[in-house]
């Protein structure tokens, strides 16, 4: 198995709603991702997220070994 990190960073308890749209996403991709949050979303995704939330996502490819 390859393993994959994903982090999603922000302001404390800001981005409860972003890994809960990570995780459905990649639920729906067919992936079973572990979830690490001290603080994890009990309600619904909010459709209409704060005004002046920037998300960017970087893919940072690490070389193989050999």
């Amino acid at each position: 198995m390859i393993p994959i990190t994903i982090t999603v960073s922000g302001p404390g308890e800001c981005i409860s709603n972003e890994m809960k749209i990570v995780e459905r996403a990649l639920r729906e991709a067919g992936y079973n991702p572990i979830v690490k949050d001290e603080f994890p979303n009990q309600g619904p995704i909010s459709p209409n997220p704060a005004k002046g939330i920037e998300v960017t996502l970087i893919a940072k490819h690490n070389p193989w070994g050999g």
